[in-house]
């Protein structure tokens, strides 16, 4: 699955909330879906299917150390978690201090291979490759994240950015994601004072983000909005309900 939106457009707060329906089963209307998964019996050594905990691994490939910890403490409060307590279920790998592509992609498979996580969200996708117009580097590499995804039989969600004058995925890497991705998310900041004088809504927040499903091979999803509001001394994003047009 593909989380898209130009930079500084709200990815990572949509991202935390997908995070948290994952670790508590509701946030706003986004509900959790308990799905059995592919586990090895100790005992037979045999594949099973069952219902099992959910483990998320969250991996940060952009953001400073200050930053990494404030996005594990905003999606714990959402989730109802200690996060002043280690959690069993919420893993977080962080790589913006580590200097290629090629180093950043083997920890996160060392990390997916220790975790065994049932969710995986990386944010961002640019920074597991080199040049990502580069078709010849990029095509392997989505493939290999489509294999991983069946192999730890996981869900496997990715930031990619938009073009920063078109609503499409950027580059070489971004076309050949647009076509394999089950589907895409799309988020848009909206800032009111930016807006003409027609536009603009008083019933709605100064500051609020739309969330378009842009792809979808299965279920189609509504659009919803959401905003951000302080919570254990930090702001959350929440969703929150358009009025009604007459």
């Amino acid at each position: 699955h593909i989380i898209s939106g130009k930079p500084g457009n709200g990815k990572t707060g949509l991202m935390s909330q997908l995070m948290s329906a994952t670790l508590s089963g509701r946030h706003g209307n986004t509900l959790h879906r308990e799905v059995p998964h592919k586990v090895r019996n100790p005992e037979t050594n045999e594949i099973e299917e069952k219902v099992i905990p959910n483990v998320l691994l969250y991996i940060d490939t952009e953001q400073g150390e200050d930053d990494t910890i404030a996005i594990k403490n905003r999606v714990c409060s959402m989730a109802g978690i200690d996060y002043t307590k280690p959690c069993k279920q919420f893993y977080i790998l962080r790589l913006r201090d580590t200097e290629t592509a090629e180093q950043r992609w083997r920890k996160i498979l060392k990390a997916i291979y220790t975790v065994k996580p049932t969710d995986i969200f990386l944010d961002g996708m640019l920074d597991i490759v080199n040049d990502y117009n580069d078709q010849v580097e990029c095509q392997p590499v989505i493939r290999k994240c489509m294999m991983l995804a069946t192999y730890y039989d996981a869900s496997l969600w990715m930031v990619l950015h938009e073009n920063p004058l078109v609503s499409k995925l950027v580059g070489t890497l971004g076309s050949i994601t647009q076509r394999k991705v089950t589907e895409i998310f799309e988020v848009i900041k909206v800032k009111q004072e930016d807006l003409k004088p027609n536009d603009k809504d008083p019933s709605l927040p100064s500051i609020y983000f739309i969330v378009n499903q842009t792809k979808a091979r299965g279920k189609d999803v509504s659009r919803w909005y959401y905003k951000y509001d302080m919570m254990d001394g930090w702001s959350v994003p929440t969703e929150f309900e358009k009025p009604e047009t007459l």
